[in-house]
């Protein structure tokens, strides 16, 4: 039986991830979440916070799971260069290789909508996430224990998809935002960024009378 390391971001898409595998199936289950912080998209605070909520809430509401966190800090810097998925692939490899069990199998929460962007498509088209995932995974002693091919579970589904099979407590419980607004302490979602247009988007089209 392989053990599910799922990539917990906090977002809509790794929330549904987490319960497909809770509450679908008997998988052995392990979440990582990785707080990539830079000045860019400041998010990584509200992302904790909501991977913190969906933990303790799948946790009470579906079966035990294992936890753990990570953290890239490029605040210092002016600008962060690079995709989050090569860190988190990076952060994939280095816990997978300390989870019991004979087989891991690394699973991310991509969807149909994020190959809908021409920049993600074209860095699919040409393997590099595969290629980067590849050098990774062989970076590390007990290799052979990682799946070579990563689970995409959502691949096939579009944002309403996804909205629509994932209970509302588990969105009410995500953050979708990339660039919080924050005032007086306090963030709230700007609105107006792709992840936020997004989910705004599909969540209506679920709402809408006659949809699904």
């Amino acid at each position: 039986m392989h053990t599910i390391l799922l990539m917990l971001s906090g977002g809509v898409d790794s929330a549904r991830m987490l319960h497909h595998y809770l509450a679908e199936t008997d998988l052995p289950v392990h979440a990582h979440h990785v707080s990539i912080m830079n000045r860019i998209e400041n998010r990584w605070r509200q992302e904790l916070l909501a991977v913190q909520r969906i933990v303790q809430h799948c946790q009470a509401r579906y079966r035990p799971f294992g936890f753990s966190r990570s953290a890239c800090d490029f605040t210092a810097l002016p600008r962060y260069i690079g995709w989050d998925s090569d860190l988190v692939f990076l952060a994939a490899t280095r816990v997978a290789v300390n989870l019991p069990g004979e087989r891991i199998r690394v699973a991310v929460g991509w969807s149909a909508d994020d190959l809908k962007r021409a920049v993600v498509r074209e860095r699919m088209e040409r393997g590099v996430p595969h290629r980067v995932w590849e050098a990774l995974r062989d970076s590390v002693d007990h290799a052979g224990r990682l799946d070579h091919e990563l689970d995409l579970p959502l691949l096939d589904l579009s944002k309403a998809e996804i909205v629509r099979r994932t209970p509302g407590e588990l969105l009410d419980l995500a953050w979708v935002c990339r660039r919080p607004l924050v005032e007086s302490g306090q963030a709230r979602p700007c609105g107006i960024c792709h992840a936020c247009r997004l989910f705004a988007e599909s969540r209506a089209s679920v709402s809408a009378p006659g949809a699904g």
